[in-house]
């Protein structure tokens, strides 16, 4: 996931700039002892809610990292479900026991994420933009 770099990237106070002309042919190749990309597996979808809690608990400001992880544990996504997007998918046909398993896992995952309690590199502090855009360390 691009999240940690590009918040990391944030952070030191860089921007990240996307160019929508850009074309990468990217072939991705079987998973050995792992679920393949496209599997909904349990596994696979309590990895994702924990990485992607922990990046933005580790680069956010801490009031921006609560309003992070209150959202991730109330609402969620469709494919990181929270408790009101989880009721939603039970209520529009996808099976509720299948909605309870992949909500209590993410939630663990959540609040693994949270309790890790990520801390960012010691150096990120001391690194700042330079005014001719290369990286300095600040004295």
């Amino acid at each position: 996931m691009e999240l940690g770099t590009c918040l990391r990237i944030r952070r030191l106070g860089w921007r990240v700039v996307y160019d929508p002309e850009l074309l990468v042919d990217h072939y991705a190749d079987d998973r050995i002892d792992e679920p393949q990309r496209a599997s909904r597996s349990a596994d696979r979808i309590e990895r994702d809610a924990y990485n992607e809690l922990y990046e933005l608990v580790r680069w956010l400001p801490w009031w921006q990292a609560f309003t992070a992880t209150t959202r991730a544990l109330t609402i969620g996504s469709k494919e990181l479900p929270g408790f009101a997007v989880a009721i939603w998918l039970a209520a529009h046909g996808r099976p509720r026991s299948q909605v309870r398993v992949e909500l209590q896992g993410i939630t663990r995952a959540r609040l693994r994420a949270v309790t890790r309690r990520p801390w960012r590199d010691r150096w990120d502090a001391n690194v700042a933009p330079a005014q001719d855009g290369s990286a300095q360390a600040a004295r």
